[in-house]
């Protein structure tokens, strides 16, 4: 049944499904559902944003991929290049195959809770999670913009994770491998990430010039991280994390005899 001008409809179109229009400052804003109750739900909605706001965002024929593209170019100033990589990859391999082409008006909750099931009975819960914040945060840019009228991704059963306790070596654990591992070319590396409770980007990121062996201070100022084939350099997360370390007499001692180690090799390398 039609209504006035600024009141909407809700009718039902030939191919069965149902449609709600809404007329805002001389342009007609048509969305789509499966049952009336769901078309008149959506209509609701335009209202409500058209009374809130004086307008209705209008999504054009601009896709999940537009919005995904527009988001990673957005949001990748103030990412670390690893999260980059990693919002890059569940786009690619989860949200673009599934419903990348489908137009951000027809964008609904259902459509992001059924893109999401399918990991929840894989057990891949934490890759679920992942999926859905990324898809909440390109939503929410949409809002800002102005290419969705409110977030789907607000109004579905948000998936969840339940993180495992890892387990930890004991002293005698930890001792028994640092002993096996004494004779490894890695020696040196393994005993300064134990001792100094470094990340692995940290300590590989590390140079010479951060160690001053008169005062026995380690200096942690970056970290590296491998992205496609290639090493990056980025400072560490938190400013906390750029801090000095002080280590003990004994981890001093087995870097001084590996840069000796390093300088024969160099002699012994040349100009290679």
């Amino acid at each position: 049944m039609k209504h006035s001008n600024g009141e909407g409809s809700v009718y039902k179109r030939s191919d069965g499904r149902w449609a709600a229009s809404l007329m805002v400052n001389g342009k007609r804003h048509t969305v789509y559902a499966k049952t009336r109750a769901e078309a008149a739900e959506k209509l609701r909605g335009l209202q409500r944003l058209a009374h809130r706001a004086g307008f209705l965002p209008d999504s054009g024929r601009l896709t999940v991929n537009d919005l995904l593209a527009a988001w990673l170019q957005t949001a990748e100033p103030s990412l670390k290049p690893r999260t980059t990589e990693t919002y890059r990859q569940l786009c690619d391999a989860y949200i673009r195959p599934a419903i990348g082409e489908l137009r951000l008006s027809r964008l609904a909750p259902a459509t992001v809770q059924r893109l999401i099931a399918p990991l929840q009975k894989q057990s891949k819960t934490r890759t679920a999670q992942k999926v859905y914040r990324v898809l909440h945060r390109a939503c929410a840019l949409a809002v800002l913009w102005g290419w969705l009228p409110s977030n789907p991704c607000d109004r579905i059963v948000k998936p969840k994770h339940t993180y495992r306790r890892r387990e930890v070596w004991t002293q005698e654990e930890l001792q028994r491998f640092l002993h096996g591992a004494r004779e490894h070319r890695l020696y040196p590396l393994y005993l300064l990430l134990i001792a100094a409770g470094l990340r692995l980007g940290e300590l590989l990121a590390l140079e010479w010039a951060d160690l001053d062996f008169r005062t026995g201070r380690l200096t942690i100022k970056c970290g590296v991280q491998r992205i496609q084939g290639e090493w990056v350099f980025s400072e560490p997360k938190t400013k906390g994390s750029i801090r000095v370390i002080a280590l003990p007499p004994e981890v001093l001692a087995e870097l001084r005899r590996h840069k000796a180690k390093q300088a024969e090799q160099r002699l012994r390398l040349g100009g290679e």
